[in-house]
């Protein structure tokens, strides 16, 4: 650790030796303090969330990463078209602890900065809100300054109505043509199965109809006691041509016919997030709550499962869940670090950048790759005509694009700033995964690629274009 460290501390007094450090502190305090001032909000509090807090600290987070990606590019591949690093190599530190220590380097000027714009943001906003109308100082505090668990929907028991399902819908087939049963396209009878039981769970009929759903909140019931808990909720209507709609919904909130049980009339829009009060201690002694919604409506609507309908409750306070998502935001800067030491180690300063900036533009591109998944080819589906033959290309391509999605969703699960926005609990267990997942496994595969192409990258060989 020695030579890491000493590597390290070195790349970290060059970034104040150059002032990259106090041009970055400018940038990113310079975010904090006049993005507000230049996007007004409309006076509420959803308004100063949305800026202060959404806003800025995506953009701190943009900034910031792109910087690192930059940084990371030029301290190792500058260092070696300088012939800098021919001088460093003869030293007895070995090559992996030269890019550890040049990416420790760059995880700690992160930590600085990141911290400086946090304590910003955070003081930013305790200091704004002070010029809201009490009312929306209260809702500022009970909603967004807070951290709320979140209760979901059960969607494993539905997998396993979905798989049982399927396998009566196999053996019904079977008992009456069994030769069908073989012709049988197992995926088409999934993604049908899928359907319906979904449909099943996430539409309530109109004229009245209602569909219930049991939520199964905190097992520590006595911490959520005498307090209030929301319904968040977003629904989407059966007819596009009911978009932006208003429709009367009556919430049933608790077990119907007993003394807790209350209804709630209200008129939502679809497509738009809605939290509702529910009443203090309207769960069992389990910390089980049955929610009911009553569709007064002509028009059918949609409750997806996975976000649909939430139950939030308090858990915590924010300034410790500000840090948690600072933690995982530091996470994303040292996989941005790995991805450019990763490239810098084998390429030139200017190849290396755009290769980092290439990769990146390959995480920003998830739609396009999960649609090709999805239709089994690149060269696009016409559900009119069929699913068209794949092509040579597609069996080398779309395992690719397989792999890609997968290290995508590993990092983009882990996004604290909606979390923060909406006040919900960032749970320390989410944070452990994401160290695991982002800090451990992803970095730590760039980091085992980059130290093996830095060592097999003959240094003698650079020359220094005049």
């Amino acid at each position: 650790m020695k030579g890491i460290t000493a590597i390290a501390w070195v790349t970290l007094k060059a970034a104040f030796h150059f002032r990259l450090f106090y041009l970055l502190l400018f940038l990113l305090l310079l975010t904090v303090g006049a993005l507000p001032l230049v996007i007004k909000h409309d006076g509420s509090a959803q308004g100063l969330i949305q800026i202060t807090l959404t806003y800025t600290l995506g953009f701190v987070t943009v900034l910031l990463g792109f910087a690192t990606l930059w940084i990371a590019c030029g301290t190792l591949a500058k260092d070696i078209e300088d012939c800098q690093m021919q001088m460093i190599v003869v030293k007895p530190v070995s090559r992996a602890q030269i890019w550890l220590g040049k990416w420790l380097g760059i995880m700690g000027l992160n930590a600085v900065l990141l911290s400086l714009a946090g304590c910003s943001i955070y003081g930013m906003l305790h200091f704004r809100a002070k010029s809201l109308p009490l009312d929306q100082q209260a809702y500022l505090r009970d909603k967004v300054l807070v951290a709320r668990g979140v209760s979901k929907l059960p969607i494993e028991d539905f997998q396993e109505e979905m798989d049982l399902a399927i396998e009566e819908r196999i053996k019904e087939t079977i008992r009456r043509d069994p030769e069908a049963a073989l012709r049988m396209d197992m995926d088409f009878l999934r993604q049908q199965v899928t359907t319906e039981v979904r449909a099943f769970y996430e539409q309530v009929s109109p004229n009245g109809a209602g569909k219930g759903w049991p939520f199964q909140l905190t097992s520590d019931v006595d911490s959520i006691r005498d307090k209030t808990l929301f319904i968040r909720t977003k629904f989407n209507s059966a007819q596009l041509s009911d978009e932006g709609k208003v429709f009367n919904l009556v919430w049933g909130i608790g077990v119907p016919q007993t003394p807790e049980y209350v209804e709630r009339p209200m008129d939502l829009t679809e497509d738009t997030y809605h939290e509702i009060p529910i009443p203090p201690n309207s769960f069992d002694d389990q910390g089980r709550l049955m929610i009911t919604c009553f569709n007064m409506s002509e028009t059918a609507i949609l409750f997806p499962l996975d976000g649909g309908i939430e139950i939030l409750y308090p858990k915590g306070g924010f300034a410790m869940n500000f840090v948690k998502g600072l933690l995982m935001i530091l996470l994303w800067m040292g996989l941005f670090a790995a991805i450019g030491l990763m490239t810098a180690g084998a390429l030139s300063f200017p190849v290396a950048s755009f290769t980092a900036l290439a990769i990146l533009f390959i995480g920003l591109s998830s739609g396009v790759m999960s649609t090709a998944v999805e239709d089994g080819t690149i060269f696009g589906y016409n559900h009119e005509q069929g699913a068209p033959k794949a092509r040579w290309i597609d069996y080398l391509v779309i395992p690719m694009f397989r792999f890609f999605l997968y290290l995508i969703q590993a990092v983009r699960v882990f996004s604290p700033i909606d979390s923060l926005s909406l006040g919900q609990e960032i749970p320390a267990l989410q944070v452990g995964q994401a160290f695991l997942q982002v800090g451990v496994g992803l970095c730590g595969g760039l980091a085992l690629v980059g130290i093996f192409l830095f060592q097999r990258r003959e240094l003698a060989t650079v020359q220094v274009v005049q």
